[in-house]
């Protein structure tokens, strides 16, 4: 009987980490699985806003992502391998994010330049709670400054040669990216880490910015600029929430 109140307090205290359940916010940090699928919660600010889903795969590797409601409405279906598409806004509750195939991705609300002078986000001042993700679909080309005691990921998503193009890089930084040519930031560091981004205009680049792009790939890609517009209208609203 000794044993009772023992095991009782092991229970109680397994329970909140058996209870804990992936969000959005839980997918900025890049998954990959094939034919896997993740049960997540929407609730709070991150609910009735749009997302950025972002493909992460080499251009040859396209894979489907499937997000289902908790009772079976399929609320997104894209087949793909680099680029971004949109997650329209979902209602509080309980979702299932599936993979067909064999995939990496992000999904994140953060994002940068979606609407360059019609009020896009050109500056950031923010604290690091775990790895967050920030998408950039610049209208023009930009000097991107991140300071702070963080480290970026920089994954281009349009890339001459098609594959992934991945640079870990250490803040402070300055780094170019040009017109229609979109990223993705994966910030990482230590939980309540202060940064800065800063975007600032690089007209020197005016003529390399208005260059033919490279070959179009298959899948979110083709979407990629018509992503821009309606991320910055689907996400202003949620994004001038966040602390």
């Amino acid at each position: 009987m000794r044993l009772l109140p023992a095991l009782l307090v092991a229970i109680l205290c397994a329970a909140p980490a058996a209870l804990a359940e992936d969000t959005l916010t839980s997918f900025e940090t890049p998954h990959q699985g094939k034919d896997a699928q993740w049960t997540f919660l929407v609730e709070g600010r991150e609910a009735y806003n749009a997302s950025a889903v972002v493909f992460l795969n080499a251009v040859r590797s396209p894979f489907e992502i499937m997000v289902r409601a908790q009772n079976g409405t399929t609320m997104f279906d894209q087949k793909g391998a680099r680029g971004i598409q949109t997650l329209p806004p979902l209602a509080p509750g309980r979702y299932t994010v599936v993979v067909k195939g064999d995939g990496t991705f992000s999904i994140t609300q953060r994002y940068l330049d979606a609407a360059g002078t019609a009020g896009g986000v050109t500056d950031v001042n923010a604290t690091l709670g775990a790895t967050q993700g920030w998408v950039i679909v610049p209208s023009q080309a930009w000097r991107v400054f991140v300071n702070g005691s963080v480290s970026v990921d920089w994954d281009d998503l349009v890339t001459a040669g098609g594959s992934a193009n991945l640079e870990r890089l250490e803040a402070p930084l300055n780094h170019t990216i040009l017109a229609g040519r979109p990223a993705f930031l994966l910030l990482r560091g230590d939980p309540g880490s202060a940064y800065s981004i800063h975007l600032e205009p690089a007209p020197d680049l005016a003529a390399a910015a208005s260059a033919p792009p490279a070959a179009k790939t298959p899948g979110p890609t083709l979407a990629l600029v018509a992503c821009a517009t309606l991320l910055a209208l689907a996400l202003r609203r949620g994004l001038g929430r966040r602390p």
